[in-house]
């Protein structure tokens, strides 16, 4: 496991919550803990904390997040540590993928113990498993993170849900426009409001010099306006009727100042990377949107 791992994930894909990394063979699938938030099956189910109160069902998993952003695996001193050593005295912990390049072992006559190749016990067995062939899920019972403070206020509105997803953050999922055909289509809707934050290439400096553009969803002559804009230049506001729109002006803006080379895609291509750009083609912010009140209703969506 290392950062360069991490950086390899294409921007938008789910990663996991633990070690960073996006799909991955010894760590298996990705499955979805919250909106936004993705944990492979083994991160998940070996972390120390987490158990199955009946089977297929993970639990406590909150805590096992909450403990392992403050803890550094013991292998490659990165955060998202969340397989334990059962010895009393150990403080050893490990992302899953290096627990089980590094030898630890488990004990499997007493749930899911792990431990450290220095403490294991006689009994212990190596490798730690990774295929995972049944049905997993999260506890659904979590309490979601919210963008404002406040017990009643993180219980009111989708609007105020804060998610980040690789170099995305939204901000607020706007509403949906079931008498406008102009703000869905078959497989997206565009809620009116809608804004994010994406990380990209800073226009008003040199590379690799990275800022946080805003996204949103507006309305423009009865029209969907989908608008980029720097966070300090007004001249580098990008706006259009689309999200390719929007996002093929900044490119080719970036193209031009930084002397790279346009991208060559085709018009599919272009259409969902734009859609990537804002975040509405991205799957835990799709999910979202299609619970918001309205969205079942919007004629042509599937």
């Amino acid at each position: 496991l290392s950062a360069a791992d991490a950086d390899e994930v294409p921007v938008g894909a789910p990663v996991c919550v633990f070690c960073a990394r996006g799909a991955h063979p010894v760590c298996g699938r990705l499955i979805p803990v919250s909106p936004g938030c993705w944990a492979h099956v083994n991160c998940a189910m070996w972390s120390s904390e987490v158990f199955e109160k009946e089977a297929g069902v993970l639990y406590n998993m909150p805590s096992a997040v909450r403990r392992s952003v403050k803890k550094r695996c013991a292998h490659c001193h990165l955060p998202g540590a969340s397989v334990g050593c059962f010895h009393k005295k150990c403080l050893a912990a490990y992302h899953f993928a290096c627990a089980r390049s590094l030898g630890c072992a488990y004990t499997p006559d007493d749930g899911r113990s792990t431990w450290c190749p220095l403490h294991a016990p006689p009994k212990a067995i190596t490798p730690l498993p990774v295929r995972v062939s049944r049905s997993v899920a999260v506890n659904r019972s979590l309490r979601l993170h919210r963008a404002d403070e406040g017990e009643a206020q993180q219980a009111a509105a989708a609007e105020s849900v804060l998610l980040q997803v690789g170099q995305l953050k939204v901000l607020r999922l706007g509403r949906p426009q079931p008498a406008r055909p102009q703000f869905h289509e078959r497989h997206q809707i565009f809620p009116l409001g809608y804004t994010a934050r994406r990380r990209f290439h800073d226009l008003a400096r040199l590379p690799p010099a990275t800022c946080e553009y805003s996204c949103k969803v507006g309305e423009h002559a009865g029209l969907p306006s989908f608008v980029i804009a720097h966070p300090t230049e007004p001249g580098l506001c990008f706006k259009s009727s689309t999200a390719t729109g929007a996002w093929h002006a900044l490119v080719n803006r970036r193209a031009r100042v930084h002397g790279v080379r346009p991208l060559n895609l085709t018009p599919a291509q272009m259409q969902l990377e734009g859609a990537l750009f804002f975040g509405l083609a991205v799957p835990a912010v799709a999910q979202l949107i299609e619970q918001l009140p309205g969205a079942k209703s919007c004629e042509g969506f599937h």
